[in-house]
């Protein structure tokens, strides 16, 4: 299967546009939504840095959704029901941890006539990934697709594909996604196996459920991050302290399970 065709089948998506980065992707797709005059949702954590920073800088209308650690209730999206035109822009793995319920905040989204972003960086290769009416990736480093730079926007809404179309779309080698993608499933089975390996390790700890790829590990005092902080030393394991927004509002260490070199 070749690069794009396979793309298009992890995203059920007719279209796939090459962006520079990820980043690069989030800024297109929400320069198209200020056409639309929408207001976009954002989740209050587990999203990602430029999702807010872009929608500062476009001057678009924007509220953030309560979530639990970075998971979305779907009904709460229909407390928005009264903005006219509505977008949401959901990470579909949140903070790497989590996989969000897509087939209930995609039926709702419907229901609601709100627009669907779906951040599948982390989420490419699975069934979450398949919802939305935009989905959007990040090819860079320590994604499970890596090339190190690039980023893609997947779609099959006629109106979007001619706007990126006015735009320059990046030039992405199809034979190194390719490599990148024919690899995809063996490498998610890697991080699956190194991530039940770690909740076994730590079974003394607080650990966050959900089915993403990273271990997030709540701690309540100094005693209890050094000795978490110290295991993931002993094995050259890397990881990231939060209370941190891209991951979760808790006093926990993030375990970077997709750092990991598979």
């Amino acid at each position: 299967m070749e690069a794009i065709e396979h793309l298009q089948y992890l995203t059920k998506k007719k279209h796939i546009f090459f962006t520079k980065s990820g980043d690069h992707a989030i800024l297109y797709v929400l320069k198209y939504l200020k056409t639309l005059n929408k207001t976009v949702l954002i989740q209050d954590q587990g999203g990602w840095i430029t999702y807010e920073q872009y929608l500062k800088k476009l001057n678009i209308d924007y509220q953030m959704i309560k979530t639990h650690k970075g998971v979305i209730n779907p009904d709460s999206i229909r407390m928005f029901s009264h903005i006219p035109e509505l977008a949401i822009m959901v990470n579909s793995m949140t903070g790497y941890y989590a996989l969000q319920d897509m087939y209930s905040i995609s039926k709702i989204c419907k229901d609601q006539n709100v627009f669907l972003i779906n951040d599948i960086s982390g989420s490419i290769g699975l069934k979450e990934a398949e919802y939305g009416d935009i989905c959007l990736g990040s090819f860079g480093n320590a994604k499970p697709i890596e090339l190190r730079e690039g980023g893609f926007i997947a779609t099959s809404d006629e109106q979007l594909f001619a706007f990126l179309q006015t735009l320059e779309q990046y030039y992405i080698d199809p034979a190194l996604l390719k490599k990148e993608l024919d690899r995809l499933k063996e490498k998610l089975i890697f991080f699956q196996l190194r991530k039940d390996k770690i909740k076994k390790e730590l079974h003394d700890f607080e650990i966050l459920e959900g089915n993403g790829i990273n271990v997030i590990v709540l701690f309540e005092t100094e005693e209890q991050k050094n000795k978490i902080t110290e295991y993931c030393n002993q094995h050259n394991f890397p990881f990231t302290v939060c209370p941190r927004n891209i991951r979760v509002m808790e006093n926990a260490i993030s375990i970077e399970v997709k750092k990991l070199t598979f």
